[in-house]
């Protein structure tokens, strides 16, 4: 099979502007469904899970920026997409029927302190899951 671009090669604007809309309706769906399921099973009113679903885009787009462009040691630098995660669905409405949307960001917030306190010791942790 042969390529049509080689590795630093750039298609023209018009097919450039074609493929990133493509690739931006394809991960559209995994980004708006997260919260929508998540506000449907929690009862949430409508409009509040629409503020849910502009808040995911809204910060779907600034770390996909972010990633993309790089900001300072932050970003990998490659054309990625980063969306909604289908992992903590059943978490998010547990927390959401007993706390509500509030208990839903706490719990994010202190889970992402969580993470980024693991990744300094992930050398340490992986000596625990040998291959």
């Amino acid at each position: 099979m042969k390529l049509l671009y080689t590795l630093n090669e750039r298609p023209p604007y018009g097919i450039t502007l074609l493929l990133a809309l493509q690739h931006m309706l394809a991960s559209i769906g995994g980004i708006v469904a997260v919260p929508l399921i998540v506000g449907s099973s929690i009862g949430l009113p409508t409009d509040e899970i629409v503020t849910l679903i502009n808040a995911a885009l809204l910060a779907s787009g600034i770390v996909t920026i972010a990633q993309c462009l790089g900001v300072g040691p932050v970003g990998i630098r490659l054309p990625v997409v980063m969306g909604s995660s289908f992992a903590f669905l059943g978490i998010a409405i547990a927390i959401g029927n007993k706390d509500g949307v509030g208990g839903i960001m706490g719990a994010s917030l202190v889970g992402s302190f969580v993470v980024i306190a693991a990744s300094f010791y992930m050398d340490k942790i992986r000596k625990l899951f040998p291959t």
